[in-house]
């Protein structure tokens, strides 16, 4: 039985400050410090910092202990009218001993509800998350609600905020390329799937430019050994960009590819529980840097604590290959590559969400799609049509999990193979 939490008031209330930098800070809960009520928690107060260091080294902070009875629950505030058109961004700092999602809300009279969420990783320290309120809905908000792990996998674990404040910075994480001469160089970098027998956790690593002389001309590059035995969506992830807030001025990337065959490239954003987007593209090019763009206009709105590059997609018959990736950059519209050495244009093929579960997407900009094929694991055909357009939806739900290959044919005549899950 669920129990009830009486509603506390944990201070009095004052109107919102606006910082020396201009932002305007809505509770630091030292001297600007609003009505906050609780609802479904097992308790919060105004505490001590756990940790006084790194980005926050303020006195007091906001205690907020999360039970694992109810998954709904948090605290709310009611300050000065939030107006996002100007301060299009909400940060708060966030402290806890285990990693969760946390919930944003925000409310008003005339303006549709507005939800975010924020993976926080970085357990046992501060870490500032950024709600990007850009695609808000355009009034004025006079309620902000906060919902720690909203995943609701904790059990009574103490949360802590703090420096709740709008900000003109927009700070859209991904807008630093990365170059693997400073950014990327110390993020954490994950292999998987890289061998069924033994996955190689050294396959990735940072090296010297294969070839400086051609359109990439920095020093360093991200190299990708691809093992015999290694699944189709083996690959490379990292959670330290995070998160991957997707927005109208990042929703473009290009990335640079060197490798030695024209098998398809691959990009994802992912989510902890669901499925994420994926966008692939087909190099023009072997044997030579190449600029490859992925548009990722799908995924605008939604919020991605990893980020994962398949550098062979489609290989089935895997053979000892490496691929060396650069420059991976956002970009808010699509960008022109024609000072590369591809001189065809690019055919990118969207595929989201990969895994599915009940609908397919896809989607080329090469041409208008002439027929759509899918073929399960024994090589059966299970599906075929011809939309005649460059975006089409697959009802997925009735099919069996697992492993299906996918055949699209453009009207130009190129046929292109992608590997796609069902779950």
């Amino acid at each position: 039985m669920k129990k009830k939490i009486d509603l506390l008031w944990i201070s009095i209330s004052l109107t919102c400050f606006v910082s020396a930098q201009g932002d305007l800070i809505i509770s630091n809960f030292e001297d600007v410090s609003p009505v906050f009520d609780s609802w479904n928690t097992k308790g919060v107060d105004i505490a001590q910092n756990p940790s006084a260091t790194g980005i926050n080294t303020s006195d007091s902070v906001l205690r907020i202990f999360t039970s694992d009875e109810v998954t709904y629950e948090g605290v709310k505030t009611f300050p000065e009218a939030m107006d996002f058109s100007q301060l299009n961004v909400l940060s708060v700092k966030v402290y806890s001993e285990m990693a969760g999602m946390v919930l944003l809300k925000l409310e008003g009279t005339g303006v549709s509800p507005f939800e975010q969420r924020i993976n926080y990783t970085q357990t046992s320290s501060w870490q500032e998350l950024r709600f990007d309120m850009s695609t808000a809905t355009s009034g004025v908000y006079t309620l902000l609600a906060l919902f720690p792990d909203i995943d609701g996998t904790g059990d009574s674990v103490a949360w802590h905020f703090d420096d709740i404040q709008q900000t003109t910075n927009p700070h859209v994480t991904g807008e630093k390329p990365i170059t693997f001469e400073t950014e990327g160089a110390d993020y954490n970098w994950i292999v998987f799937d890289n061998t069924k027998a033994d996955n190689d956790a050294n396959a990735f690593s940072v090296v010297d430019n294969p070839d400086p002389s051609g359109i990439n001309t920095s020093s360093k590059a991200g190299k990708y050994v691809m093992h015999v035995g290694a699944a189709v969506w083996a690959g490379v992830k990292t959670n330290s960009i995070n998160p991957i807030i997707t927005t109208e001025n990042n929703k473009w990337l290009t990335m640079d590819i060197y490798k030695e065959d024209m098998d398809t490239v691959g990009l994802k954003f992912e989510p902890p529980s669901t499925n994420g987007v994926l966008v692939t593209v087909v190099p023009q090019t072997s044997g030579q840097w190449e600029t490859l763009i992925f548009d990722f206009t799908e995924a605008v709105g939604d919020t991605f604590p990893t980020f994962v590059i398949f550098p062979d997609w489609t290989g089935l018959t895997r053979s000892e290959e490496t691929i060396y990736f650069d420059n991976i950059a956002w970009h808010s519209s699509k960008p022109n590559v024609t000072g590369s050495k591809n001189t065809k244009a690019q055919a990118q093929y969207s595929v989201y969400p990969n895994p599915a579960t009940s609908v397919l997407n896809l989607k080329i900009n090469e041409s208008e799609i002439a027929e759509v094929r899918i073929f399960d694991i024994a090589g059966c055909m299970i599906y075929c049509s011809k939309p005649d357009q460059f975006h089409t939806s697959i009802n997925v739900d009735s099919f069996n999990r697992g492993f299906y290959t996918l055949y699209v044919t453009s009207k130009s005549g190129i046929t292109k193979s992608i590997k796609v899950i069902l779950k």
